[in-house]
Order: structure tokens, then sequence, then C-alpha cells
């Protein structure tokens, strides 16, 4: 049956919020020094939500696949 139009329209936009809320988690992480750049750019590349890629393309529907950028890790 599916949802109606207002409990889908809902769960979009609490979905959407929640997405926005874990990027502004990650920037403030970011600003205080509790996680590194790379670790930022690791998880913001991810979606910043740990899903998966439901959010980035990164070209596999197009046929080709990209290489990611490399990590370093902090040394300190």
């Amino acid at each position: 049956m599916g949802f109606s139009w207002r409990e889908a329209a809902a769960i979009g936009v609490l979905m959407n919020t929640r997405g926005l809320m874990e990027m502004v988690v990650l920037n403030i992480g970011l600003e205080i020094g509790v996680i590194s750049r790379g670790l930022f750019t690791m998880i913001q590349q991810r979606g910043g939500h740990g899903r998966g890629d439901e959010g980035h393309d990164h070209g596999h529907r197009r046929g080709r696949v990209e290489r990611p950028p490399p990590f370093y890790p902090s040394s300190g």
C-alpha cells in the first residue's frame, strides 16, 4: 500500500534533517579537534552517516568506478 503523501513528506523531511544534523556534528568535531581532517573527509564522502553510498553516485551507475582519494592518517 505505502504511505500517504503527508506521511511520505514527513518521513522525507525528517530524513533530510537527520543528514543535516550529522554534518553539523561532523563540522563541530573537526573544529574542536575530536576528528582529523582525513576522517572528516572519509565520513563526509560516505554520506556522513555510515550507511553506504545512498547519497552519492560515485560514478558506479555510469559504468566507471572512481578511485577514492588516498587516506594518510595523522601521526599525532
